[in-house]
């Protein structure tokens, strides 16, 4: 099992895709490795099975029935954020995480 990060889009800049790529490479070999996916298309398909998939809905929400389908339905925070920087918080997010679940001192590098 895999965390998939999914989004709407490609990211705004190579700095943004940089930053993302920076935590996937340290979640490699961890206890969920993470992968970024570019949708094109405002749906999800099944192409995902088995793996817990966070979606960063596009400048025009996620689609209700979409929503519908969803086991969980989060929020990064009362604030707007654009899409890039959502990428970048939770990509770093999810790393936190896995260092806290992992008993490593994180916060304290």
């Amino acid at each position: 099992m895999k965390w998939v990060l999914a989004v709407f889009g490609k990211a705004g800049s190579p700095f943004i895709a940089d930053e993302v790529d920076k935590y996937v490479k340290r979640l490699r070999g961890g206890v969920f490795p993470l992968e970024v996916v570019e949708l094109k298309e405002s749906k999800i398909d099944d192409r995902f099975p088995g793996n817990i998939v966070f979606l960063i809905g596009s400048a025009y929400g996620i689609d209700e029935n979409l929503k519908k389908t969803a086991d969980l339905l989060l929020s990064l925070s009362p604030l707007t954020f654009t899409h890039d920087h959502a990428r970048v918080l939770f990509a770093e997010q999810l790393y936190r995480v896995q260092m806290v679940m992992q008993n490593h001192p994180y916060h304290h590098r």
